[in-house]
């Protein structure tokens, strides 16, 4: 009988080493792989910055800070929208707007019907910033704004107002889009 239990003791505490030594080595092989995972991870989710041309993508932003300006003065309110994010947010006269494009186009319609620009031009030449992923740009400028327009009365009103403006812009499927835009004036009228 003592050599039932002996024997007995043995299988078991080798069944029971055995299944440690198993659980150990399963444990260090999903260590070992999760920490594969997390450096896989990292490498695919990191951009490498050196594929990013800053001249190029400073290009495609100051092109469509010229696109507004043409928008403007030439009075196309849905290829100005066309610019803008989904979430387009627009910050103004102490005020925060998040306008539908159906919203942005009425305003703008509105607005382009009601007004001429004589000028629509840069005071200082844009700075453009990016963020580190280079997900996110931004464009910071002074510009001055002159339009002519028929006051309350019916009569021919210039207006010259000189804006502090900045743009950001977001990657959206690899093309830059308007966020928001947020902007102080100072007004002088003619």
């Amino acid at each position: 009988m003592k050599k039932l239990v002996w024997h007995l003791f043995i299988k078991t505490s080798y069944l029971t080493l055995t299944a440690n030594t198993n659980i150990m080595r399963v444990k260090s092989i999903f260590w070992s792989m999760l920490s594969i995972g997390v450096i896989v991870f990292q490498f695919f989710s990191c951009k490498n910055h050196a594929d990013i041309n800053l001249e190029e993508e400073k290009g495609k932003i100051l092109e469509l800070h010229h696109l507004e300006r043409q928008y403007h003065l030439n009075k196309m309110a849905e290829e100005l929208v066309g610019l803008q994010t989904d979430d387009f947010t627009s910050i103004s006269a102490g005020e925060i707007y998040k306008p539908t494009r159906t919203e942005g186009i009425a305003m703008f319609s509105d607005y382009f019907s009601a007004v001429d620009f004589e000028s629509w031009d840069d005071i200082t030449e844009p700075v453009i910033k990016f963020s580190d992923d280079f997900t996110v740009a931004y464009v910071t400028v002074k510009k001055n704004v002159v339009i002519r327009f028929k006051d309350g009365n019916g009569k021919d009103t210039t207006e010259s107002t000189e804006f502090a403006w900045v743009s950001i812009y977001k990657k959206v499927n690899n093309l830059w889009k308007m966020d928001l835009i947020a902007s102080t004036n100072k007004a002088r009228s003619s």
